[in-house]
């Protein structure tokens, strides 16, 4: 449990663990990257094709992680 700044609400997870889990597989297709560099002001776009690879029906949320090896810019 973690400490909160309001005392009055619970900290208690709203799901537990593994809440939502679906009861097939999916593939990714690689992924294509539109720039492999892009500016202060540009933008990049990443694709891929989520294919529902097991026997029953489900829903697949895509998630993309990124970070800034080299930026100009420290961020705390």
């Amino acid at each position: 449990m973690t400490w909160s700044h309001f005392t009055d609400v619970s900290n208690d997870p709203l799901y537990p663990f593994g809440f939502g889990l679906s009861y097939t597989t999916f593939t990714y297709s690689e992924p294509k990257v539109s720039a492999a560099e892009i500016g202060m002001t540009g933008e990049v776009r990443v694709t891929t094709t989520v294919t529902n690879a097991g026997k029953r029906p489900g829903v697949e949320v895509a998630q993309l992680y990124v970070r800034d090896m080299v930026g100009s810019v420290t961020r705390p």
